[in-house]
């Protein structure tokens, strides 16, 4: 029988991890310290997997019912949704990093700002400084 929020709620630690089952694989294992973490069980190439989706409440029940239904639409096509997940947290991290790389805007306008000015260049020609660097933002 499916989980209810009011069941989840109430769920008191014990002294050992117990698992309370949803449906269709997806559990919530409470900590000895109180903690539930939403996990998902599954099978993959003859193999038993877990998946975890996160914290509950962070992770509502709806939302953990959501994510097993994704993770099950990609067993259903043949792929592994723990690979898949992998996957999206690396390109999300490479775009993250990618982001906060250092770009020539963000170096030239750390040279104006620094180099320039504490030499004491002449206002005008930091000004024109910033302004090369706009044209060139602007390409």
């Amino acid at each position: 029988m499916p989980l209810t929020a009011a069941e989840i709620r109430a769920l008191q630690p014990s002294g050992i991890e117990a698992k309370v089952y949803d449906s269709q694989g997806l559990y919530l294992l409470v900590s000895p310290n109180g903690s539930k973490h939403w996990k998902m069980r599954y099978t993959f190439a003859g193999k038993e997997r877990k998946l975890s989706f996160g914290r509950y409440p962070e992770v509502s029940l709806k939302d953990a019912r959501k994510e097993r239904d994704e993770a099950r639409q990609f067993l259903a096509s043949g792929a592994d949704p723990s690979l898949a997940k992998k996957k999206a947290k690396k390109k999300a991290k490479i775009k993250a990093t990618l982001a906060t790389a250092n770009t020539f805007h963000s170096l030239a306008e750390e040279y104006i700002d620094t180099k320039m000015v504490r030499e004491g260049a002449a206002k005008a020609t930091v000004d024109k400084a910033r302004w090369f660097l706009s044209l060139l933002a602007g390409c």
